[in-house]
């Protein structure tokens, strides 16, 4: 009996000093990671702050979610989360949330912030508990018109470039681009290179515009100078056109492209010669008028040539589009019946990778009108990038579209 409550004693002291051990080792580990004081304030002596800029550090690590974006998708969502003694974040919590994909976004960014300088009350560390709104916003994603200074930075640098110094593309993915553009215009042959060729021709409006001789208020000497600007430029597509042939005319067209993209450049280069400083800043107001270009990175590389090609891809619009709206439109019924009848215009970016972003309503006549043409531009199928021929990279487009809703 004795050997019995013996041995029971020695289990029992076992026991305790395996509990204690347990006991022991689970606060050591709980204290390498955080206090055992799991108490948590909303009100402090002092707050905690983040280390540095923090509106600078969410805007360089937050990713818009692509359902989010494609979908227009935007709103604020509200984040709680303690942070620790040591000023390590912890406990990400979305408390109001938007969109699942927004939510998980914030979430994302929230964990992997930075440690913050902790809360103190009585001069000691403690855990806080603190709030944050994150905003998703879709800003246009769209730059400012250039500056009349850059505009003329840029004909200044890239007009010195003699033209016969332009290398013709050969980079084939980029060729294949140009092609499938000029496709739907051109089909090859004789009679297409006959087209291109009359349409180049030195003899085909070389005269300056009425409208433009008013606008600008040109005398006749000036007037006398740019008609030999159009002849001169319209001899040099002349000569770029015949070398090109009759055969794989489309291919040589890409090929040739960065030529007259430069040809473009010298011929504003020198316009800008046959006009005064108050005339040519007028012309320069009016061409970018109503105009937004967008810079968007090809791979790892912003582009920021700033040439006169991006000002002309915008200027002339993207063939096809409007063809392809009116091709999906489709008149609401409650329209209809109320007799409602307007021009919608929309707004939207058509990015480097072809796809369309950010739609929205420029001008607005009634919510179901609305709401057709933005679902229309939406659906549109991703269009071939728009390229620039000389610096080769692909620029995103600002484009707006008016869509007719006409009762017959």
């Amino acid at each position: 009996m004795k050997m019995i409550k013996l041995i029971s004693k020695t289990c029992y002291k076992l026991y305790v000093v395996l509990f204690c051990c347990i006991l022991n080792t689970g606060v050591l580990n709980a204290s390498n990671r955080l206090d055992v004081d799991t108490t948590v304030y909303v009100v402090a002596d002092e707050g905690p702050k983040f280390k540095g800029d923090m509106t600078q550090w969410i805007g360089e690590n937050v990713q818009y979610p692509q359902v989010a974006w494609d979908n227009g998708i935007m709103g604020k969502v509200i984040v709680a989360f303690i942070v620790e003694k040591d000023g390590k974040v912890s406990n990400v919590q979305v408390v109001r949330g938007v969109h699942e994909s927004l939510d998980a976004e914030a979430l994302r960014v929230f964990n992997k912030m930075p440690a913050w300088k902790p809360a103190k009350i009585n001069g000691e560390n403690v855990r806080y508990r603190f709030t944050c709104p994150l905003m998703f916003n879709i800003e246009r994603a769209v730059a400012e018109p250039y500056l009349y200074d850059e505009f003329i930075a840029m004909l200044e640098r890239e007009g010195k470039i003699p033209l016969e110094n332009i290398q013709e593309e050969t980079d084939p993915v980029i060729i294949q681009m140009y092609v499938a553009q000029k496709q739907q215009f051109l089909k090859g042959g004789e009679s297409a290179f006959k087209l291109v060729l009359d349409r180049m021709s030195p003899s085909y409006n070389v005269r300056v515009p009425a409208s433009f001789i008013r606008e600008y208020k040109l005398d006749k000497e000036q007037q006398k100078k740019l008609e030999v600007v159009y002849k001169w430029k319209r001899l040099e597509q002349e000569k770029l056109i015949k070398r090109m042939g009759k055969k794989d005319l489309i291919k040589r067209f890409a090929e040739l492209s960065p030529l007259f993209a430069h040809l473009n450049i010298l011929e504003e280069v020198k316009i800008r010669e046959c006009m005064n400083p108050e005339q040519h800043l007028l012309y320069f107001n009016d061409l970018m008028k109503e105009k937004m270009i967008a810079h968007e990175p090809d791979g790892n590389e912003p582009c920021s040539c700033k040439c006169f090609y991006h000002l002309n891809v915008s200027l002339h619009g993207i063939g096809g589009i409007q063809n392809r709206i009116m091709r999906e439109v489709k008149y609401p019924m409650i329209a209809q019946e109320h007799n409602i009848q307007g021009k919608v215009v929309v707004g939207f970016l058509i990015n480097t990778d072809g796809r369309v972003y950010d739609v929205h309503v420029v001008q607005s006549v009634d919510s179901s009108l609305d709401a057709e043409s933005v679902r229309v531009i939406r659906q549109l199928p991703p269009f071939i990038p728009v390229i620039c021929p000389i610096h080769k990279r692909k620029v995103a487009v600002y484009y707006t579209a008016p869509i007719n809703f006409k009762l017959q």
